[in-house]
């Protein structure tokens, strides 16, 4: 019984360990990235500004000073003035999503931003809060987990 039990053991021993060293091989960042000739997603319009093709939004291509208070950060987005325009915002927690996937995905063409780190986001209804999107170390591809943190940096975005 033991022998079997053993052997049973060892078998889904090397399974796991097959899965865990092969299973993430292939990573979406190298078969969803861009074809050749295909456009990019996101697409460079001004010195500070890259424009998500399918949304329309407006990125800011550059980043606050981590902060760390919620009023801070409200106020900076309020007073961003870049581009030409003054109506810039906290992105929702969806739209940072939506961007780290984009650079995930390398289908950020041109436009190059710093976009690792934590960065406050909000949803609505709820105060804003930092925290940045990390894969599990189970999974592989596009599995993310928002993790909250003290504080962050602050992209803007309009419209």
């Amino acid at each position: 019984m033991t022998r079997l039990f053993y052997k049973s053991f060892l078998f889904l021993y090397s399974c796991s360990l097959i899965f865990a060293v092969s299973g993430c091989r292939q990573a979406p960042s190298t078969t969803l990235a861009n074809p050749k000739g295909s456009v990019p997603r996101l697409e460079k319009i001004g010195n500070d500004i890259c424009r998500d093709n399918l949304s329309g939004l407006m990125w800011q291509t550059g980043r606050s000073r981590k902060i760390n208070d919620g009023q801070r950060v409200e106020q900076y987005a309020a007073n961003l003035k870049t581009g030409g325009f003054d109506d810039w915002r906290l992105p929702t927690q969806g739209e940072f999503y939506t961007l780290h996937i984009l650079f995930f995905l390398k289908k950020n063409g041109e436009c190059r931003m710093k976009y690792k780190g934590s960065y406050w986001s909000e949803n609505p209804g709820l105060p804003p809060r930092p925290g940045r999107w990390a894969s599990p170390y189970y999974t592989c591809g596009l599995n993310f987990d928002f993790e909250e943190t003290k504080s962050g940096f602050v992209r803007a975005v309009r419209p």
